[in-house]
């Protein structure tokens, strides 16, 4: 059963602050720096316009001839271990795999050549306490082993060569890719949904006893979008994807599908995080390619409440919501609960953007729009650049020759 529930508009003019819960590290914790989606920082409270691009400085991190083109993948995290995110980049357009190191963003490179996916994540893969990175390419998936050791001595990223370890065949056409520990055996598998038109099953990869990776097909329900987090507070993880979430029975392996909303695009950008400090992870989603006229489009909020799905709406409409290829959760106004960030690439009907929903009430049912950008981007991500105290925005344009930009609150 699901009921709807039409989005509030309101302005904030007071909020309390509201204590958040603990947010369990899904991946893993390196330096600090944690690469999760939700991220709360501790630092002042701010109060926004509408227009809020004055509150952010826009910079380009390297518009040289020879950056990355088509810089789909992009990660930010402390690669180097000094405690500062650096960002991470994999071209699809056969231009390989590089990192730019904070503060000056100096580029090293990981990989000469390669031409890689949509989506990749940085997670400590080997238990060293560093920030491995898990990239899908033309030639498979795999994960680079990060040089720095554990203690900090010895090779360093920089210098280091980062092996290459192998986790399966044809990552070429990935779409969405998470890491997480589903079966709370203290290592992380690999969850992966391929591009809609290849009809591929979502995948679980699981790493075994011999230091060989096994995949596990669990459903074939086509489409895109995929997120991770416990929907219904069992301490489990789950998985959620376009229309459907997969409740873990567990093990990782056994999982039982339901449906949370109905007649939305089948290409879709989803992400999972508490918004209202229950204990469940909420479920959010955007449509990420194009959205005729007349067909359903909306950036909306499910929250499960006793077998019962709620559907909040941030915005609708095929005009205003299509391409909305970027959705990151975090406490962008240090008010102590999370905001949803979302961003359209440059190709949207109406145009690009980058746009803050603030949670009004820190209840998730109300919310107030800001835009920060017209420029617009493609999975953009969060982290605190510089470790002010406050969240910033990494991101780049769907296209030949994006620029990887960063827009820094002031």
């Amino acid at each position: 059963m699901i009921c709807f529930l039409k989005m509030e508009k309101s302005r904030k003019t007071s909020k309390a602050v509201t204590q958040m819960r603990d947010w369990k590290e899904r991946i893993c914790a390196c330096f600090g720096l944690f690469a999760f989606s939700l991220i709360l920082p501790v630092f002042t409270n701010q109060v926004w316009a509408d227009d809020i691009k004055d509150n952010f400085t826009h910079d380009i991190i390297d518009d040289r001839a020879d950056r990355p083109g088509k810089p789909y993948i992009k990660l930010l995290g402390d690669l180097s271990g000094d405690g500062n995110p650096d960002i991470l980049v994999a071209s699809a357009k056969g231009n390989g795999i590089v990192w730019y190191e904070y503060p000056a963003w100096r580029k090293h490179v990981i990989r000469e050549e390669g031409t890689y996916s949509e989506e990749g994540k940085l997670a400590d893969m080997d238990g060293d306490a560093d920030l491995d990175a898990i990239i899908p390419g033309k030639s498979g998936i795999y994960w680079y082993e990060n040089p720095l050791p554990a203690d900090g001595k010895g090779r360093d990223p920089v210098e280091g060569k980062w092996r290459e370890h192998f986790i399966g065949s044809d990552g070429a056409n990935v779409h969405d890719l998470s890491v997480a520990d589903l079966d709370k055996d203290d290592f992380p598998e690999l969850i992966v949904r391929y591009e809609k038109e290849l009809r591929r099953p979502l995948t679980i990869w699981f790493h075994t006893a011999g230091g060989e990776w096994e995949s596990v097909e669990v459903s074939d329900h086509y489409g895109e979008g995929l997120a991770v987090g416990d929907i219904d507070g069992d301490g489990l993880l789950d998985m959620a994807v376009n229309e459907l979430w997969f409740r873990n029975s567990g093990n990782g392996r056994d999982w039982v599908s339901a449906s949370y909303t109905e007649n939305n695009a089948d290409q879709l950008k989803v992400v999972c995080a508490d918004l209202n400090a229950d204990g469940n992870d909420e479920i959010i989603i955007s449509p990420q390619s194009w959205v005729p006229e007349g067909r359903s489009a909306k950036i909306a909020c499910y929250f499960l409440n006793q077998g019962v799905w709620e559907e909040v709406v941030l915005q609708e409409g095929a005009r205003e919501v299509n391409k909305v290829h970027g959705i990151a959760v975090g406490d962008m106004d240090g008010d102590g609960d999370p905001d949803v960030t979302i961003s359209k690439r440059h190709d949207a009907r109406d145009g690009g953007e980058i746009s803050i929903f603030e949670n009004v009430d820190s209840n998730g049912r109300k919310w107030s729009k800001h835009r920060i950008s017209k420029n617009g981007s493609h999975n953009h991500v969060l982290g605190d650049i510089g470790n002010d105290g406050d969240l910033d925005i990494m991101g780049a344009n769907w296209n030949d020759e994006a620029f990887v930009e960063v827009w820094i609150q002031n």
